[in-house]
């Protein structure tokens, strides 16, 4: 490969890591995201089933 090949095919592998970076952090966001609302249900749902609150 020529040098200009070898330069282009670093940032071909570069883009492609930021790109997998980019979708990685998408992912673990809307985890996250998925764990704090069943994390709210399940507290609601407790709260429901709680002694305290069948006697309110």
């Amino acid at each position: 490969m020529s040098p200009v090949e070898q330069y282009l095919f670093v940032i071909y592998h570069i883009l492609k890591l930021q790109h997998h970076a980019v979708t990685l952090t998408t992912l673990a966001q809307r985890n996250n995201c998925i764990a704090h609302l069943l994390q709210e249900r399940w507290r609601c749902f407790a709260r429901q089933r709680s002694p305290a609150a069948s006697r309110g």
